[in-house]
């Protein structure tokens, strides 16, 4: 698996080599902007569809569950030790923030992976919560809440 470190960008045509030139001096700021955007999302989405699948259950009952806030937010966090490990920033209070943003959603609000879980359908664990795995193995990170969620 690659980690994406490089993005490489130019004019496709002559006639807009002198615009993309004064666009140059804005690319290192956008991308990292970007790569944050980036991992913000992925950590997202691995926490989300993580604990709906695991748990079995939508949004609005990993709520109302005493142990499953905790868990969700400790899976954050541990996304963000993640992203931190690769130079990335998250944003101080990350976990409670990604907490927060999934509990605003509807009660019957679920993940793409639970809903294939239900289907009987394959899921997404190797390329969300397993590559997640792989990358903080090459950092030699342990995220016992991610690692839970995949097996």
């Amino acid at each position: 698996m690659a980690i994406l470190n490089r993005l490489e960008s130019g004019s496709l045509w002559e006639s807009t080599k002198l615009r993309f030139r004064f666009c140059l001096p804005m690319q290192p700021a956008f991308f990292t902007a970007s790569l944050q955007e980036i991992w913000k999302k992925y950590a997202y989405i691995v926490v989300y569809s993580g604990v709906t699948t695991a748990s079995r259950m939508a949004i609005g009952a990993i709520r109302l569950n005493w142990e499953t806030p905790a868990l969700y937010q400790e899976a954050a966090d541990e996304m963000q030790l993640l992203a931190k490990a690769y130079g990335i920033e998250s944003g101080e209070n990350f976990g409670e923030k990604t907490a927060k943003q999934a509990f605003d959603l509807p009660e019957q609000a679920t993940s793409s992976m639970h809903q294939d879980f239900c289907k009987g359908l394959r899921l997404e664990v190797e390329h969300l919560q397993g590559a997640a795995l792989r990358l903080a193995e090459k950092k030699d990170l342990d995220l016992p809440i991610t690692r839970t969620l995949y097996r």
